[in-house]
């Protein structure tokens, strides 16, 4: 599957995703649901013995994470959270520090304009996205609400 149409293309909430290089994938309005079934999930150990998830796949966990945004290769969903200011930037990244110890998956963590984290996933093993990256992405938001 090739990328999605500019016509089809979400925005990004800000300037960081260029920096990264992400585009998003998948435009498609969604509703999140009040209790996603992926914040429920543990995240399984990957030894790359998967084969990482196709477009396909991605756009299917999509709608439980709708604000997150997948990079052209499809290889890496990011997000970008604003905080109040950068003690509440430092309580939510140790927050999610915590979290991915817990699950013993780890994101990538960009602090930028000492308000905003960039969350990033990927799994290195297997050198794409799986379900765990969503599992992940899911259990963050969930956090934030």
């Amino acid at each position: 599957m090739s990328r999605a149409s500019d016509a089809t293309l979400r925005r990004f909430p800000s300037k960081i995703f260029s920096i990264l290089k992400l585009v998003p994938v998948g435009a498609q309005e969604y509703t999140t649901p009040m209790k996603s079934s992926l914040a429920r999930k543990k995240c399984a150990p990957c030894e790359g013995d998967v084969q990482p998830l196709s477009p396909e796949q991605v756009l299917h966990f999509m709608p439980e994470t709708p604000d997150w945004q997948a990079d052209p290769e499809v290889s890496v969903i990011a997000r970008t959270f604003e905080c109040k200011n950068f003690r509440k930037v430092m309580v939510f990244v140790n927050r999610v520090a915590d979290l991915a110890e817990a699950e013993g998956h780890h994101p990538g963590i960009f602090i930028h304009d000492y308000r905003n984290v960039t969350i990033s996933l990927t799994t290195h093993a297997i050198g794409g996205l799986s379900e765990n990256d969503f599992i992940m992405a899911a259990k963050i938001d969930a956090m934030t609400r």
